[in-house]
Order: C-alpha cells, then sequence, then structure tokens
C-alpha cells in the first residue's frame, strides 16, 4: 500500500522490536499514503485487507449520522430558555433498562421541591428562604458554605 513491500521482510522492519526505532519513517509513509485519499477511501482499501481502523469523524458527520440517535448515543433535547440542542446519550446499554435523556433544570426549578421533601420545610417557611439566584451567587462566591445557601437566613 505505501509503495514499501521490502518492508516485509527486512531486517529493520520485519519484527515490532526493530520497527519501533522507524516510528517516525513508518508513520510518514502512511501518512502520504492517506493524504491522496478521502477517509472513507481509506477506510475501504484497509476493511478490503483485513487491517483494523476506523475513521475520525468530524462533530458535523456525528451529528448528522442517523445511526448514533437509533442507537441512543446521541439525543436532541428540548430547553425552554436554550431550544433544541444535541447532547450525549448514556454510554452504558443494558437490555431490560430503558431511559430518556432529558434536559439539566434551570436555577431554582427544583427548590419547592428541595424545601418540601428533602429539607421537609413547610410552605410558610420558604418565604424565609435566600431567594434562588442569590443561592447561587453565594454558593460560588464562597462566602458560605455551598450546603449553607439552602438553609433560611
Amino acid at each position: 500500500m505505501t509503495g514499501r513491500p521490502q518492508w516485509k521482510t527486512e531486517r529493520d522492519f520485519a519484527k515490532p522490536a526493530a520497527r519501533l526505532w522507524r516510528l517516525n519513517l513508518i508513520f510518514g509513509a502512511i501518512e502520504q499514503w492517506t493524504q491522496t485519499r478521502t477517509k472513507f477511501e481509506a477506510l475501504a482499501i484497509l476493511n478490503e485487507l483485513d487491517i483494523p481502523c476506523g475513521p475520525v469523524l468530524s462533530m458535523k458527520e456525528l451529528t448528522e449520522d442517523p445511526a448514533l440517535y437509533a442507537s441512543g448515543t446521541l439525543a436532541e433535547v428540548e430547553h425552554p430558555q436554550r431550544g433544541n440542542y444535541i447532547t450525549v446519550g448514556s454510554p452504558v446499554k443494558l437490555s431490560d433498562n430503558q431511559y430518556a435523556v432529558t434536559r439539566s433544570p434551570l436555577l431554582g426549578e427544583h427548590t419547592g421541591e428541595i424545601l418540601a421533601e428533602v429539607l421537609q420545610f413547610d410552605p410558610p417557611r420558604y418565604g424565609r428562604c435566600v431567594p434562588p439566584a442569590a443561592w447561587a451567587r453565594r454558593a460560588f462566591r464562597g462566602s458560605r458554605p455551598a450546603h449553607a445557601a439552602f438553609f433560611p437566613v
């Protein structure tokens, strides 16, 4: 393929240990060969010869591949502020475990649930809590520990 059939039998290339010191030369020959073909042309030739290979796809090629959506590798998610966007699905696929890829929550979207169900606050105590936007500012500013941002002031 690279125009150097003698490498198969030459002592400097015939065994992996000998090739190790000549990797730059070998990679240079491979690069020269691949530069004259598209990635898919090279893939077809290498597959025909049973040489393990695979293409490096661009983001555009990945996001336009319907097989990645069908397998759950990619998912299009609707977001109320960002609009639709593409995200990664679960890398783990189990036969009895179906899941749905969902968007991340908005800031403060689940505050009521956390206050009521996790912290067991009753509705009158909600009003004494710091507003949701201030919780995030305090948690990141470092004026109080992040967990303290959930308690009333």
